[in-house]
């Protein structure tokens, strides 16, 4: 008995004469946006302000998370999502809880901005 077995593929053809434009535009509407998200002891609130484009800043409103553990983390992923335009940060060794809790914090603010929040899921 012989079995045969054929696969089929969609072939993928490059044209070096065609360039790929992505569009960056994220159209936010510009603005503070209040996100909050629990941590392992309390809730994690922080500001996120925006232009049309960008995130200009995020603040921490309260940190309900034991100080001694999380105020490092927390400080460090507010930063590094200002600095990297994305919420797709490290999480800092230690405080994984108030590391996650800052950033969904700072996503749950993006998503009442007007845009799709994935484009702002990209690691650098």
């Amino acid at each position: 008995m012989l079995v045969g077995l054929v696969g089929c593929t969609t072939p993928v053809v490059e044209d070096s004469n065609e360039s790929v434009v992505q569009s960056t535009t994220v159209a936010l509407v510009p603005g503070i946006y209040s996100g909050s998200a629990k941590g392992v002891v309390g809730e994690i609130k922080v500001h996120v302000t925006v232009d049309e484009n960008s995130i200009l800043a995020v603040e921490i409103v309260s940190n309900g998370d034991t100080p001694v553990i999380s105020e490092y983390a927390v400080d460090q992923i507010t930063k590094d999502v200002v600095e990297q335009q994305s919420y797709n940060v490290d999480i800092v060794t230690g405080a994984t809880f108030s590391s996650s809790a800052t950033i969904n914090a700072v996503k749950d603010a993006l998503s009442k901005a007007g845009s799709d929040i994935s484009k702002f899921n990209v690691k650098k």
